[in-house]
């Protein structure tokens, strides 16, 4: 385990997309990936989501919809996300750290980036 400091949003917001250990002030523990931190909270196991657009994110090779105006006819887009792998109840998103988690930055004591 590597410490993340000091605990910023700046700094935080680096390892993005990397599993994190939270230590909060109270001594509880949450392990999970770090999806965002910004507005004084840390995120993790949150969905892929991407940051300029607010869009969730595409696969690689996914087709985009066609442009509005060029006189095709628009069909319904179907939202992607990323490759996760199929879960013990069927395909679809699996996370095995567990469901989203919020956390004020004011309550951090420790951050550790897991190196595996």
């Amino acid at each position: 385990m590597q410490p993340i400091y000091p605990l910023n949003e700046k700094n935080i917001s680096r390892h993005c997309g990397q599993l994190v250990c939270a230590v909060t002030a109270d001594g509880s523990r949450h392990i999970g990936i770090l999806s965002s931190c910004r507005g004084g909270q840390l995120i993790l196991n949150d969905e892929a989501v991407d940051d300029v657009s607010g869009g969730t994110l595409q696969m690689k090779g996914a087709k985009k919809a066609p442009r509005k105006g060029k006189g095709r006819k628009a069909k319904p887009a179907v939202a992607q996300t990323l490759g996760y792998p199929a879960g013990p109840f069927g395909p679809g998103p699996f996370f095995p750290f567990g469901s989203r988690v919020v956390l004020d930055l004011a309550l951090l004591t420790l951050l550790f980036l897991i190196v595996l």
